[in-house]
């Protein structure tokens, strides 16, 4: 008996909420707001939740669409609470933009959205300050500057000027870069994903970086990961910070502390891999390479080298130094610092 009235009450609590569900609705509003195509050179957003999404389809005028919705089962309510959310806008061309205010009296019981739809040409510079929102380009070709706390960004294509790259100042986020110029990225508590890229300007902490292609990347890191697919010149200054690449380039030189280094390949192009590194391990796969010169000084490390290689040892001023028994003129180099930690070159 007592299971059958847990199972009946049971059954009338989803019964009540699937029926409470199934009564409510979407209430919207609509705001719309549109200028000259030619007078705006600048679009300026300020706004906590939403989403924004920046499309290149203006004709003859730059465009804001917005919709304002709220889910209630009273549509006295939901006007009620749509009341409470203004958007705001700064008309003085050639910077426009908008700002979100929501009274402190909003609180809705049910799921709300602010939704901006904001054509643009792609040659507009765009100013978004966001928090607890979503940002979607399509294409930019001109300054961008983007601070975003709890949100995302997305940019398909993004053309900054080389004298002005593009910036991005986030915490609590995700931002996603497909293709782009030139960045500079602050990101703290974050993740950041980077597809095909010219300059990538770093500075890091207790974040995640997944890079596939990028030319250049300098900067500081702390407290961060790094997964980079392909790099040309890597140069970072780093404490407990890991790293695992997949193919350097040319170039990859950093200093590190209480964090690891893989590296798994090398292109024909690769000049220098320089590290500098304490307490934490280096692992370097060398199989596929041919005439390099090593260099390896370690002071309480551990060092694994495959009898195959041509490299001697020596105590200098109480280090112990792994050397290539010769060199040629013009051959990579490859040069390690380890300190209280461990070094492998694999095969």
């Amino acid at each position: 008996m007592r299971d059958l009235k847990i199972t009946f009450l049971i059954f009338l609590f989803v019964f009540v909420n699937c029926f409470q569900l199934l009564a409510q609705r979407e209430y919207f509003r609509d705001i719309h707001k549109a200028y000259e195509l030619d007078s705006v050179k600048k679009v300026k957003i300020t706004s906590r939740f939403g989403s924004f999404h920046v499309v290149n389809d203006c004709v003859d005028s730059v465009r804001f669409d917005v919709r304002l919705s709220i889910n209630s089962q009273s549509e006295e309510v939901a006007e009620k609470l749509l009341d409470l959310i203004e958007v705001q806008w700064d008309s003085i061309v050639p910077e426009v933009g908008a700002h979100t205010v929501i009274d402190p009296l909003f609180r809705p019981k049910e799921g709300f959205s602010i939704d901006f739809r904001i054509a643009v040409p792609a040659d507009c510079e765009l100013d978004f300050e966001l928090g607890f929102a979503d940002i979607f380009i399509d294409s930019l070709q001109a300054p961008g500057k983007f601070i975003l706390e709890h949100g995302s960004f997305e940019g398909k294509y993004l053309e900054f000027p080389e004298d002005n790259p593009g910036v991005f100042d986030l915490a609590y986020s995700k931002v996603r870069l497909n293709d782009f110029s030139k960045a500079r990225v602050n990101a703290n508590f974050s993740k950041v994903f980077a597809g095909t890229g010219n300059e990538l300007q770093i500075e890091g902490s207790y974040s995640g970086w997944n890079l596939d292609s990028v030319q250049n990347i300098n900067g500081i890191s702390a407290n961060d990961g790094f997964r980079l697919q392909w790099v040309d010149d890597f140069n970072v200054a780093a404490s407990r910070t890991n790293f695992e690449v997949r193919s350097i380039g040319r170039r990859l030189k950093f200093t590190n502390d209480y964090g690891s280094c893989i590296v798994n390949g090398f292109s024909p192009e690769f000049e220098k891999l320089e590290l500098e590194n304490k307490y934490g391990d280096v692992v370097i796969n060398v199989s596929k390479l041919t005439d390099v010169f090593y260099w390896i000084s370690t002071f309480q490390s551990n060092v694994l080298i495959p009898e195959r290689m041509e490299i001697h040892k020596d105590i200098l001023e109480g280090r112990t130094i792994f050397q290539s028994d010769s060199k040629i003129p013009g051959a990579p180099v490859i040069q390690i610092n380890s300190d209280y930690g461990a070094v492998e070159l694999a095969f």
